[in-house]
Order: C-alpha cells, then sequence, then structure tokens
C-alpha cells in the first residue's frame, strides 16, 4: 500500500536528559505527517477548518523499538489503516491511520518506531455543539492514490 512520507531531523530540543528522543515527540511527529499530508493533498479542507470543521484525535499510541538521538533523520511513513482495507469509507466517522517510523543511514532503514491514530471529523450541530460525521469528500478524493476506492 502506498504511504505519505514526511522526513524530520531530530533535534537536541526533543531529547530528555539521558540524550534520547522523549517519548512524546513520535505522537508531536504523528500529528505533523498528517497535517502536512493534509495541506499538500486537500488545501480546500485546510479552509473548511476556519468554517468550523473540526478534526479530531479520538486514540493515538506508538510502540518503541530503537532510540533516536540528535541529528538522526527520520522518515516517518503514513498509511490508511482501515478495517476493509479499500473499501469505501463514505460511511465511516472514523479513520484509522497508522505509521511507521524509519532511521535512516547510510542508505539503510532501521524500523524504530510504530503507531497508530484514530481521527474522528466534527461538525457544528447547534444548539448541541458537535457531532461526529461523515469523512469529509475531499479527504476521501485526495486518499484515492492511497489505496482507497470510491463508491
Amino acid at each position: 500500500m502506498k504511504s505519505y512520507r514526511y522526513e524530520h531531523v531530530v533535534s537536541f530540543e526533543e531529547t530528555n536528559a539521558l540524550g534520547n528522543v522523549y517519548f512524546s515527540n513520535f505522537l508531536k511527529w504523528q500529528g505533523i505527517c498528517r497535517e502536512r499530508f493534509l495541506k499538500e493533498h486537500t488545501p480546500e479542507l485546510i479552509v473548511r477548518l476556519a468554517d468550523g470543521l473540526k478534526i479530531a484525535t479520538v486514540a493515538c499510541s506508538c510502540s518503541f523499538y530503537w532510540n533516536l538521538y540528535p541529528f538522526d533523520s527520520v522518515l516517518i511513513d503514513m498509511y490508511l489503516d482501515n478495517p476493509g482495507g479499500h473499501e469505501s469509507i463514505t460511511e465511516v466517522d472514523v479513520l484509522r491511520i497508522s505509521f511507521k517510523y524509519w532511521k535512516s543511514a547510510d542508505s539503510q532503514k532501521l524500523l524504530v518506531a510504530e503507531g497508530e491514530q484514530r481521527i474522528a471529523f466534527l461538525y457544528a450541530e447547534p444548539p448541541n455543539g458537535w457531532g461526529r460525521g461523515p469523512v469529509p469528500q475531499a479527504l476521501r478524493a485526495a486518499l484515492l492514490p492511497f489505496g482507497l476506492a470510491e463508491s
């Protein structure tokens, strides 16, 4: 399955007293990767965020296998990971996306962590506040090249 890739270079501010990357930065990088995908593939969705659409992370996780240190180059691959694989997500209100973190050095890659997010789309429902809704059409279209079949 095709992935979206974000490349990151670790900075000193992302490390802890032991000198390795502090665990919460892996989750931060998931958010950055997801946001860059949206900016590059669905600029019209970014406009909708200003008009009231909300994207909420309802769950996230990360499993760590190896440490990363300042100046390590990290490749973060993001995959669509909904049950059913290529089924349409027209009626799905939560997307599940997976992440693989690779340390990249000297043309070799080492899997250092894996993560997951589940995201929901919230729409204004006056007067009660917010309610979950379907995955926006612009995002469904952007996901087509990443193995998602449209209905």
